[in-house]
């Protein structure tokens, strides 16, 4: 993985940067940034996680601007698929994958 900078300052770098010295395009990643490492709970088993975490990646790894595939993750603790959902009103939160709903599993012990 590369390390995403935005304007010479790291993911880390940012999301610890007073707002004031920061540029516009900065303080636009600090605000996705801060949203998206916030821990949400899985709804199948509970286990909290953010995006980057769910993604499997570090934080400086975390491209917060690419509103892409990245956006899928998998539980760490239940590793059922994750989907990053961000309503039109409200928080975001995970919801889970529901081709894997359908998916039913083996009812004679084998995997």
């Amino acid at each position: 993985m590369t390390i995403q900078k935005t304007d010479g300052l790291t993911n880390t770098e940012i999301l610890e940067a007073d707002k004031a010295h920061l540029t516009s395009m900065q303080r636009q990643v600090q605000y996705v940034a801060k949203l998206e490492t916030q821990r949400k709970g899985c709804p199948n088993c509970g286990t909290l996680s953010n995006l980057p975490e769910a993604a499997g990646v570090r934080v400086d790894d975390f491209n917060f601007a690419n509103h892409g595939s990245d956006r899928i993750g998998a539980c760490r603790g239940c590793q059922r698929t994750l989907i990053f959902t961000l309503p039109l009103i409200g928080d975001w939160h995970w919801r889970l994958d529901p081709a894997e709903a359908t998916m039913k599993e083996p009812t004679d012990g084998t995997a």
